[in-house]
């Protein structure tokens, strides 16, 4: 009973120490923080600036934020320990799961409430092309081959519900390298249906991308795909790893940005995510 009494005074005690207190023994001076390409650095920094300083203050360290070209260069600096916290997509963190021991801890609340968004495919409202049969021999434009919204959740689409091959059924195919490539590529014309997602394509009037919802034709819209999210290293220390949880998730955003929360995440959530992949694979094995 003595021995139960102490561990609930400790408890007691401990709930009221300040987090940077606590985590001053157990948090190096600098914690390395890579963010996929979803967007352009600067708009990245205007996202989610005041997140990473709550998360400095909390914690009282240091966050080197890193900026990958490429989605797999993300997770191959995770699994060379160069990374110790990353922000995926969430094809790209089941892949980081897979190869360097990715966590998923907290997931991006979206300002609606929703913790989860849609991949979309668009065309210019003026272009005429109303319904997905309209694209039929017109110029595709997938954003990057390890996205989630932009290439797997649409090529899914396309072979297991449209029954389509789109090397087949489209006139030309290509990759535009991100989601406000594709849309700007749109817009020029250059491009006649994209595949993005709504949650990005609803910011892009307030992140300089000169992009309006209202100028786009929504022809197809999937399921809800479970927002993304930050995973540190499986290696670090529990400690670590408790304090970063804890200093996540107690952000609440102020300035009223589009994210302005955080829940906890697990990697049981993206399951549906591992089971696109795996057909992804299979497929790919029936063809060759």
């Amino acid at each position: 009973m003595l021995r139960h009494g102490m561990i609930f005074i400790l408890s007691c005690f401990l709930c009221h120490i300040p987090l940077n207190a606590l985590a001053e023994s157990v948090v190096p001076q600098k914690l390395v923080l890579g963010f996929i390409p979803d967007e352009s650095e600067s708009a990245l920094r205007k996202r989610y600036g005041s997140l990473i300083a709550h998360v400095e203050k909390q914690l009282n360290v240091t966050i080197e934020l890193h900026f990958a070209k490429e989605r797999a260069r993300v997770i191959t600096e995770m699994k060379d320990k160069k990374l110790d916290i990353a922000f995926h997509g969430p094809k790209s963190y089941v892949e980081a799961s897979e190869q360097a021991g990715a966590v998923a801890f907290a997931r991006i609340l979206s300002k609606n409430g929703s913790e989860g968004y849609h991949s979309v495919i668009v065309t210019l409202k003026d272009s005429g092309l109303k319904q997905f049969a309209d694209l039929k021999g017109k110029r595709w434009l997938y954003t990057d081959p390890d996205s989630t919204s932009g290439t797997l959740i649409p090529n899914m689409f396309f072979y297991l519900e449209a029954r389509i091959d789109p090397a087949q059924y489209f006139s030309h195919i290509d990759y535009s390298g991100s989601h406000q490539n594709s849309i700007a590529a749109l817009k020029n014309r250059t491009a006649d249906a994209v595949a993005v997602s709504d949650d990005l394509l609803r910011r892009g009037k307030d992140n300089d991308w000169s992009a309006d919802a209202e100028e786009f034709t929504v022809v197809w819209r999937s399921e809800l795909i479970p927002n993304s999210l930050f995973a540190y290293r499986q290696d670090l220390s529990e400690e670590l790893k408790r304090a970063i949880e804890t200093a996540f998730l107690s952000f609440r955003d102020k300035e009223g940005l589009e994210h302005n929360q955080l829940v906890p995440a697990k990697d049981q959530d993206y399951s549906f995510i591992r089971k696109m992949l795996d057909y992804q694979k299979r497929l790919a094995a029936r063809r060759h």
